[in-house]
């Protein structure tokens, strides 16, 4: 694991400005350098507020677990970047409402139980399943 995944992979410490330090450093390193993010929650489930190329996005992710990108439009770089980072496909990509939404789940059980429940999610519009579990 690189030390530019540790604020998804590590035990961070409940404090804000580190984890925030981490995240920004690991977006930067990857090339992301006018990007700027911001950690609202220092515990899990972590939650970060960024902004790229005037388009605000958030970020909820639990250590190791999952993450989640919400976006008024696809940010493809982010979602780049943030499977660069963490070393994993995103399991689904979708549309609920006027908010794109990325979602990367990292154990096999978990991706099938997730895959199944957007399947059946109403709200959820033009799901695309970017690595699905085999069924």
């Amino acid at each position: 694991m690189s030390q530019y995944a540790r604020w998804f992979y590590d035990i961070e410490p409940n404090s804000r400005f580190v984890v925030q330090e981490h995240l920004r450093q690991a977006f930067w390193f990857a090339g992301a350098g006018t990007l700027w993010i911001e950690v609202t929650r220092a515990e899990e489930p972590y939650q970060a507020v960024g902004y790229w190329n005037n388009t605000k996005f958030s970020m909820e992710w639990e250590r190791a677990r999952r993450l989640t990108l919400r976006a008024p439009k696809r940010l493809p770089e982010i979602e780049k970047i943030l499977t660069l980072l963490i070393t994993f496909e995103p399991l689904a990509t979708y549309r609920r409402g006027e908010e794109y939404v990325t979602e990367w789940v990292i154990r096999s059980q978990d991706r099938i139980e997730r895959l199944n429940a957007l399947r059946a999610d109403e709200a959820v519009q033009d799901l695309e399943e970017i690595a699905p579990v085999p069924a």
